[in-house]
């Protein structure tokens, strides 16, 4: 058996002595004449004696090179063999042992070991234990998946065992015939390893046979070193197991800073040399000649390409970046501890926004605070570092330009920076505009020409507007927008075709605008807007693209150089103040909402106290607000953001995508603003207007109680939830004391405030709770009642509601709706019965109401939400004797802020609110699917002729390219279930180039899709 750590094996040894083994050690077995004396010592044992024994070889080394030939001999007598053996040395010495029966125990650290480990530490021996080491968990998180026992140790220690063990290994290369190579290749992975960066094996391998040579087969020599020190190889690429590890063997390996470096950069792909750059300068002792060291650095750039180069400096500027703060640690620490830390980040990058800070310091006065202590950090001078040294050395030798552009652009900023006279480069930097545009894509190659035109480096601008036709065909095609318009007024609009599913209709906008500024600097104003296919109605369509209508001037165009560097500067310092750990992050949440709970639970019981009249347990309970209050905002402060990746790719640092805290964020947001504001409640100063603001924040809080909790328990879920039966228990308070203090605000609001009646009542807690009830049982009955009366007047028949919807701070109320002259409901129709409900509900106390259109007793899923204060206007417009088109037309005028109708989708649990209503959720199948998307590609080619400009040969070609892709859809498609009808339009439009009418395109969808169900 082959154990990797002495005290496993021995605890076997001794578990064997109990079955009736003896023990023994062998220090030595080497030669012929060592195995015979052993092989007849152990024959005695067994043959004379009657012994079995169990031999123990505590570290297999030189010294028992010749083991296995002992154990080959032994095969015949009955005894056992345990080994403790490095990976490194058992490939040396026990290889060859194919002949022998054996057990590898590999050594692999679990959950509950490690917490095990930590345990006895802080029992027995919590000397040893780093200052800053609480738990054993953040020390866990860093080895997962590694079960490193020895990098564990270090975490919880931060000791000398893991740098001592290194040190011993590398002792033992001594007498290696490859040991140059693989101390280098040890020298570089752990470089890389320490930069978060993979190298190509085949690369490597090239390297060290360059400069040591490789005596022995390559491919072996990996192997040997695989485990044993942490690496892992595999046809591609080879890779460091774990950071610490790496940093340690750095240290002892890392002799010559230059021939290192240079060595490395050969081996580094340019998307990762960012990271390379971020990290080896606080390699350089600080005596170093830095100067000669970015020379060769930039002769050697120098043939790289103008990405690898802008991605140097972009590292070299994240490097000093950190530096900073370091040396500003104890002024950003104490912004981060007092809160705002955001606020304050965004004030010290390199560039801040102008004059928003004074706009809002009048209504947050913390913003004057935070300010103050930006004053207290020293200034960023870049020009003193190690960026503006190879920035210096980059400037002097590159008289070339690379025929490949992409990155000049960001390589010219950067060194701008540092007030380099780049226009020099208009001297000798000949472009060919038009040829670059034709062969790269404009969202690489726009940007670029568009930042030489604005550091008139070229005359962008002029070609622009010598060659705009061609420019927005190119656009049209490249960026699928079919329409782009020119104003008389100096502007330019566009117009793009969206799925009808498609939400990001913002983002979509917003990219496309900023290309076109890019692409065509000479207009004043850019705008752009969405087209949807109108199905089911246009009402629908409308509101799925509002988000998409942006306009853009100049004025409002950000600089992308100036948000990535300070991206590049608020990322990184941000990064140190995140959770380092999954661990951290959980019980920072969890603590805060234990924290936010004991201030509700005493919140409660203070108001309960004033409904009961209990005047001296009011002041008992009362005196612990102010306390709980501060345990909250105190861990409110800090804000702690969930653990950051390292994406050796992208240099600014972002959080891991798969946290959702958004959810988290607005739920403490609200209860936050809440507990600040929460003695208004009392206070005699307050009118009833503060006091209602107190119970609506409370009201949001709730309202995003459970959506907050679901979050939570999804984001544990990513690694390991630590705190299952605390966060259950926690949830089930939360729900029982939210629900019973919202009780009691809308209790006390309503009739203390309100009503101004103070009558104690017994017990307050049944009290609130029951008032509660009859308060929503009498507004049910009296909807009902209303609903009734609309139903004898009205031309449809109404399905009642059985209870009310409570959406946080608002009320909303949904009934069934189906008329009794035809089977759909109309727009007419629709417009007939929110008359009916202006006339009777226009000062009804609730919020929404949501009307369900209903067939044959069948709730649909095409609902409408109705606004209370449309209800209002639309009963002022029929007083008035103004018609329905005349408040429909004042609203659609700001469309932005208008509280006409809204579609709205039905749920089952919608649903489940109206009595006598059946609801089948419908979902398209295969069929329809097919069906719907024929016609939505029918649309989309009608959208296009009609756009597309034919008298354009790039436009032509983009236009041919989409009808050949409807053709080829048809062509593939099973056409036995489709109808005549849709067959013909396919046809009318592939053979005949026929522009359909959209509206013609959804009535016949509908009555398709209608007829397959």
């Amino acid at each position: 058996m082959v154990c990797a750590q002495s005290t496993l094996a021995w605890q076997v040894a001794e578990y064997y002595s109990k079955k009736g083994h003896s023990i023994y050690q062998i220090h030595t077995c080497q030669g012929e004449n060592q195995v015979g004396s052993l092989l007849i010592h152990i024959e005695t044992l067994t043959q004379v004696l009657g012994e079995i024994p169990i031999i123990v070889i505590d570290g297999l080394s030189s010294k028992f090179k010749d083991w296995a030939e002992l154990a080959s001999r032994l095969f015949t007598i009955p005894a056992k063999i345990i080994i403790t053996a490095r990976e490194e040395d058992w490939f040396r010495f026990g290889s060859e042992t194919h002949r022998l029966k054996q057990d590898i125990v590999e050594i692999a650290l679990s959950y509950q070991e490690a917490k095990e480990i930590f345990t006895k530490f802080q029992k027995e021996k919590p000397n040893l234990l780093a200052p800053h080491v609480t738990t054993f968990e953040p020390a866990w998180e860093q080895i997962e998946g590694h079960n490193l026992l020895i990098e564990y140790i270090y975490y919880l220690t931060q000791g000398q065992m893991l740098e001592t063990r290194l040190k011993e290994q590398l002792k033992t290369m001594r007498d290696d015939i490859d040991n140059k190579a693989k101390k280098e290749i040890l020298r570089l992975v752990a470089l890389a390893d320490c930069c978060n960066i993979r190298l190509e094996t085949n690369k490597l391998l090239t390297c060290i046979e360059q400069i040591t040579g490789i005596q022995g087969d390559k491919y072996e020599l990996l192997d040997e070193i695989e485990k044993e020190y942490a690496i892992k190889f595999s046809e591609q690429v080879i890779e460091g197991l774990h950071p610490i590890r790496s940093e340690h063997l750095l240290k002892l390996l890392f002799r010559d800073p230059s021939d290192t470096i240079l060595q490395f950069l050969n081996l580094v792909d340019e998307n990762e040399v960012g990271s390379f750059f971020a990290f080896f300068p606080n390699l350089l002792p600080s005596s170093y000649h830095r100067e000669e060291l970015y020379k060769k650095i930039a002769a050697q750039l120098s043939s790289q390409s103008y990405t690898a180069i802008s991605n140097a400096l972009s590292g070299l500027y994240v490097n000093a970046v950190l530096r900073y703060w370091l040396d500003n640690k104890t002024t950003f620490d104490d912004a981060f501890q007092h809160g705002g830390f955001i606020l304050f980040m965004m004030m010290v990058v390199p560039y801040p926004p102008k004059d928003s800070f004074n706009e809002i310091s009048d209504f947050i006065p913390k913003v004057k605070n935070i300010e103050s202590k930006t004053g207290q950090l020293s200034q960023f001078f870049i020009e003193n570092t190690d960026f503006s040294l190879l920035c210096h050395q980059i400037f002097s030798q590159l008289p070339s330009i690379d025929i490949n552009l992409i990155g000049l652009n960001s390589l010219i900023r950067w060194l701008e920076m540092i007030h380099l006279p780049v226009q020099n480069f208009r001297s000798y930097l000949q472009i060919d505009i038009h040829k670059c545009l034709e062969s790269n894509s404009l969202e690489q190659i726009a940007p670029l020409l568009s930042d030489l035109g604005k550091l008139k480096i070229i005359d962008f601008e002029d070609f622009a507007i010598q060659n705009q036709n061609w420019l927005i065909s190119l656009y049209k095609q490249q960026t699928d927008t079919p329409t782009v318009e020119i104003s008389n007024d100096d502007s330019i609009h566009i117009e793009y075709l969206i799925d009808p599913n498609e939400i990001d209709t913002n983002s979509q906008s917003v990219k496309r605008l900023d290309l076109l500024m890019r692409l065509l600097p000479h207009f004043e104003k850019y705008t752009s807007r969405a087209i949807v296919f109108p199905f089911p109605n246009e009402r629908i369509a409308y509101y799925s693209t509002i988000d998409s209508e942006k306009t853009f001037t100049h004025k409002t165009f950000y600089d992308d150089y100036k948000v990535r560097t300070n991206q590049l500067f608020m990322s990184q310092i941000e990064a140190k103040y995140a959770a380092q750990s999954a661990y951290e992050w959980q019980k920072y949440w969890k603590e805060l909402r234990e924290s936010g709970l004991d201030f509700v639970k005493i919140a409660c019981r203070t108001l309960e106290d004033v409904l009961e009249n209990k005047k001296s347990r009011f002041e008992t309970d009362a005196s612990q607000l102010d306390q709980k209050k501060d345990v909250y905002l105190q861990r409110d402060k800090q804000n702690l953001q969930a653990p950051f990746i390292q994406d050796n790719y992208n240099l600014i640092r972002t959080k891991d995508k798969r946290y959702d805290e958004k959810p988290l964020q607005d739920w403490n947001r609200d209860l936050g603003t809440f507990i600040s504001q929460f003695r208004n409640l009392f206070s005699s100063k307050s009118d009833s207007h503060t006091k209602y603001l107190v119970l609506n924040y409370f009201r949001d809080a709730y309202q995003r109680l459970q959506v907050m909790q679901d979050c939570f328990g999804k984001n544990c879920a990513i690694s390991r939830n630590y705190f299952t039966d605390e966060i259950l228990n926690l949830c089930l308070e939360e729900n029982v004391w939210y629900n019973r203090f919202k009780n009691a605000l809308e209790y006390f609001y309503e009739n203390w405030v309100v009503k101004n009646e103070r009558t104690p009542v017994l017990i307050a807690k049944n009290a609130c709770k029951m008032w509660k009830q009859e308060k929503q049982k009498k507004m049910l009955s009296d909807f009902i009642e209303k609903l009734e009366g609309i139903q004898l007047e009205s031309p449809f028949l109404l399905y009642f509601p059985n209870k009310l919807i409570e959406d946080g701070n608002f009320i909303t109320i949904a009934f069934g709706a189906m008329s009794l002259e035809k089977q759909n409901i109309s727009e007419e129709d629709f417009w007939a019965l929110i008359c009916y409900l202006s006339l009777f509900f226009h000062d009804f106390e609730l919020d929404y109401i949501i009307v369900i259109p209903v067939i044959e007793g069948i709730a649909q899923q095409n609902g409408m939400r109705v606004q209370k204060s449309l209800l209002a206007d639309l009963k002022k417009a029929i007083d008035e004797d103004r018609t329905v088109q005349e408040i429909i037309q004042k609203h659609q005028e700001e469309p932005l802020y208008s509280n006409l109708p809204i579609p709205f989708i039905i749920n089952s649990e919608i649903a489940s609110t109206i009595d006598d209503l059946k609801f089948e959720e419908y979902v398209l199948d295969k069929k329809q699917k097919d069906i719907y998307s024929l016609i939505l590609n029918l649309w989309r080619v009608s959208e296009y002729r009609k756009r597309i400009n034919s008298k354009s040969e790039i436009e032509s070609s983009w236009l041919k390219t989409i009808e050949n892709d409807l053709s080829q859809t048809y062509d593939n498609f099973n056409l036995s279930f489709l109808s005549d009808e849709i067959r013909s339009l396919i046809q009318s439009v592939i053979d005949n180039g026929k522009i359909l009418d959209k509206q013609l395109l959804v009535d016949i969808l509908i009555k398709n899709i209608q007829a397959s169900i």
